[in-house]
């Protein structure tokens, strides 16, 4: 009986580990790459060793109106996100603007080709939906790149 107490607790802490809902120690808007990424870390398991693909849908005022919501999820080395996943979950949320994220499994947040199209192209649908894409941080193991701080993407 101690023994199945002794573990009905261990199961209870990683459950509430993983059901952490507060939002009250992040930014309340999202005006710069850093309190993107304060979202996306917050919403994201660490040391995963796939690629998953988030947005964050967002107010007019850039206040979250969600956690960022997993659209994708992929291999090692890339993940099949594109703009029908993202702007779905921007039409659903009534977004007036998005942030896009993803996690590079190897710890380099350095973007990739494929990552620098992929933004153009979310940025060319956001203009035709009105939904500007705001920024796209990529994240490492312990940092993050902002293309859009960073000015990786032209034209932003």
């Amino acid at each position: 009986e101690a023994k199945r107490m002794e573990l009905a607790a261990a199961f209870e802490l990683v459950r509430l580990a993983y059901d952490v809902d507060s939002t009250e120690d992040l930014p309340q808007e999202v005006n710069e790459g850093a309190d993107a990424a304060m979202w996306f870390r917050s919403g994201t398991r660490l040391g995963d060793d796939r690629e998953h693909f988030y947005v964050l849908p967002l107010d007019a005022a850039h206040k979250p109106l969600s956690k960022p919501i997993c659209v994708s999820s992929g291999l090692l080395n890339g993940t099949p996100a594109g703009a029908r996943e993202v702007f779905a979950q921007a039409v659903q949320w009534q977004a007036a603007a998005v942030v896009v994220a993803h996690n590079h499994p190897s710890g380099d947040p350095t973007p990739s080709q494929k990552d620098i199209v992929l933004t153009e192209e979310l940025i060319a649908a956001g203009k035709v939906l009105r939904i500007p894409v705001l920024d796209h941080i990529v994240l490492g193991r312990d940092s993050f790149v902002s293309l859009r701080d960073d000015e990786v993407v032209k034209g932003w």
